[in-house]
């Protein structure tokens, strides 16, 4: 993906967290690598596309659902209704997301999908009452101006938020964010809790909430969690409250992030690709995490045409509603 705001660079969450926090290595095939091939207005789109499997897909699938269902409620359809619409963009995401996949155990499946949705929007009907949709898959970009003391140039912080809604009963304004997971509802829960996309996320809009001059309290996130199982249905969603010391911290922590991955590239430019992966350096306890990297071959049999046949350019953009 290639954005550039009045000269500025961007900086998202998932680059926030993969530059420096995953894998150098990885961050660099994800932002900084040439990808070969052009945008409309003819400029060289930097960055190799980050694939996913069917764990990533499948919640997407599930993110779009709730999407529809918010938006459908914010519109004013009847909750029956809603939930059909919503039913029915997931079967649609999933012959396009899922096709490509074996099916899990069968909790990948469409049936199973369904299940799992519409088991989600009778578990939180009564909690939704208390939240009310403002928009859903909100695109936002801050411009973070560093401080002398930092010494490094302004930069774009962008993301998507998957919903902003007001909360009725503490007349506030929440983010909420949600997660599909495999691997134990409480867990990440508990690992939203103290996770730095939500504290982003929260900082971004009360910051753009001071650029309009609109008094809005943003307290915190919703975090959403559906559990992906092949038989039974799970849930979890916690109110987490993050305050201005927090999103603060965050802001700081993550101007000291960008700084050190500009002394990295720094550190890389005009070098030979062999020395310039050697400064990209690579994380091997992440390369089996969360399943194979996408960039696994690209380091473990080389940087060769055979093995970035089957990369595409990095398009995806946070800007953008599916």
């Amino acid at each position: 993906m290639k954005i550039d705001f009045q000269g500025f660079e961007w900086y998202d969450n998932s680059t926030l967290t993969l530059i420096e926090d995953n894998c150098h290595r990885k961050g660099f095939f994800y932002r900084e690598y040439p990808s070969g091939e052009t945008d409309s207005n003819g400029e060289e789109i930097i960055g190799l596309e980050n694939k996913v499997g069917p764990g990533a897909d499948f919640g997407t699938c599930c993110h779009a659902a709730l999407t529809t269902y918010y938006l459908q409620k914010l519109s004013g359809v009847e909750e029956n209704d809603a939930r059909m619409s919503a039913i029915a963009r997931f079967a649609e995401k999933h012959e396009i997301h899922m096709s490509g996949h074996e099916p899990l155990a069968n909790k990948h499946s469409l049936a199973r999908g369904i299940e799992m949705v519409d088991g989600y929007f009778e578990r939180f009907c009564i909690e939704d009452t208390d939240l009310i949709p403002l928009d859903m898959e909100l695109g936002f970009m801050v411009l973070v101006e560093p401080t002398e003391e930092y010494d490094t140039p302004p930069f774009w912080y962008i993301g998507k938020a998957d919903g902003f809604f007001q909360r009725t009963s503490f007349n506030d304004y929440v983010v909420m964010e949600t997660k599909t997971t495999g691997g134990g509802v409480d867990r990440e829960i508990m690992r939203l809790q103290m996770n730095r996309q939500p504290e982003g996320y929260v900082w971004a809009f009360r910051a753009m909430a001071e650029m309009s001059n609109m008094p809005l309290e943003v307290s915190g996130c919703v975090a959403n969690v559906i559990g992906v199982k092949a038989r039974e249905n799970d849930y979890g969603r916690d109110i987490i409250n993050i305050s201005v010391n927090q999103t603060d911290h965050w802001l700081r922590e993550t101007i000291w992030k960008v700084k050190r991955w500009r002394t990295i590239k720094e550190q890389a430019e005009g070098k030979g690709l062999s020395d310039m992966l050697a400064v990209f350096d690579r994380n091997t306890s992440h390369c089996t995490a969360y399943g194979l990297c996408p960039y696994y071959d690209l380091c473990n049999y080389g940087v060769s045409r055979a093995t970035l046949r089957s990369f595409g350019p990095n398009l995806w953009n946070p800007l953008e509603r599916e």
